[in-house]
């Protein structure tokens, strides 16, 4: 049985996201694992052999990244929904009603212990209560308006700027035909290394499970950006289908692999400044929690500034260097 300070220590560990909290959820036995996950890597080495070797992988690919942003939309619009709850409203105010409670017993013990001594201290004791009772149903009505006036518009609003900003994404992501993914247009072309000048770095993670053989996650890594002084390189895109501990354990499991390569770069190019970027908005808290909290990446600045009054809307850059 867990004791009480170490189910505190859990539910804060859960409230601040902290990496012992990501750790408990990361799947340790790596062969239960692999039993069932398969992780198909491709470059530009072996992107014509594994691509003739499954028929209409680019394609899956590619519809894999979409799906997976629509999942990230209908997540968010869940949160949103939860958040403007009404009985999650209602909770904000526990603490408020627990002080107006403990407010009210001692109000009524003192009064019990002195009314008989005072008749006067009775009677004003009996207006506190109804007092107190006034004023609390006064509080119940301007809750409700405030929730019924404020917060139904505000989620109303919230909740369509956040499908306006994921169509917005998957819009340019089909109309580019990837290339706001991939970081150029060479995935979907017949000869991917000679449409592709920057053959040589980019990479894709495909994760998919062995039994039903349908692909579930992908991370990819866009060509490299190289300056006289400096190199990027850049996560275009990182998700997956899956759920609570499959999804974290997917997540280490790509990103894990992102940085072996960045480390790699970093003692390659020991004379320039190599930086790891991951370009996301602040709303994918799942992702970039793990990614700042585990992982070391930082929040480097703000990239985007059309959403005024909804700053986790806007697109960061966040940085490993």
């Amino acid at each position: 049985m867990i004791s009480p300070f170490e189910n505190i220590k859990k539910k804060l560990n859960k409230h601040f996201k902290t990496k012992s909290y990501y750790n408990d959820l990361i799947i340790s036995n790596q062969d239960v694992f692999s039993e069932y996950i398969e992780c198909i890597e491709i470059d530009s080495k072996n992107s014509l052999e594994i691509f003739n070797k499954e028929e209409n992988l680019k394609e899956k690919i590619f519809n894999l990244v979409c799906n997976i942003m629509i999942k990230k939309r209908d997540s968010l619009l869940i949160q949103i929904k939860k958040q403007f709850d009404w009985k999650n409203f209602i909770k904000k105010n526990i603490l408020f009603s627990i002080f107006l409670s403990i407010l009210g017993f001692f109000s009524y013990s003192f009064g019990y212990l002195y009314a008989k001594r005072d008749a006067t201290f009775k009677e004003v004791f009996l207006a506190s209560i109804r007092y107190n009772l006034q004023q609390c149903c006064y509080f119940i009505v301007i809750e409700f308006i405030l929730y019924e006036v404020i917060f139904r518009r505000l989620k109303r609003k919230v909740n369509q700027h956040a499908f306006d900003i994921y169509d917005e994404d998957i819009k340019e992501y089909y109309d580019t035909r990837g290339e706001s993914v991939f970081g150029n247009d060479f995935f979907l072309s017949e000869n991917t290394i000679t449409n592709n000048s920057n053959r040589n770095d980019f990479k894709i993670q495909v994760f998919k499970d062995k039994l039903s053989n349908q692909l579930n996650s992908v991370s990819i890594v866009k060509p490299l950006v190289e300056s006289d002084d400096k190199i990027i390189m850049s996560i275009g895109f990182m998700g997956t289908l899956t759920d609570n501990k499959l999804m974290y354990t997917i997540l280490d499991k790509m990103i894990d692999n992102i940085i072996l390569d960045y480390e790699l770069l970093k003692e390659n190019y020991v004379n320039k400044s190599v930086e790891l970027e991951f370009i996301s908005r602040f709303i994918d808290s799942d992702l970039l929690n793990f990614l700042i909290n585990c992982k070391g990446f930082k929040v480097d600045k703000q990239l985007t500034h059309s959403s005024k009054y909804y700053k986790g809307f806007n697109k960061f850059r966040f940085v490993k260097k």
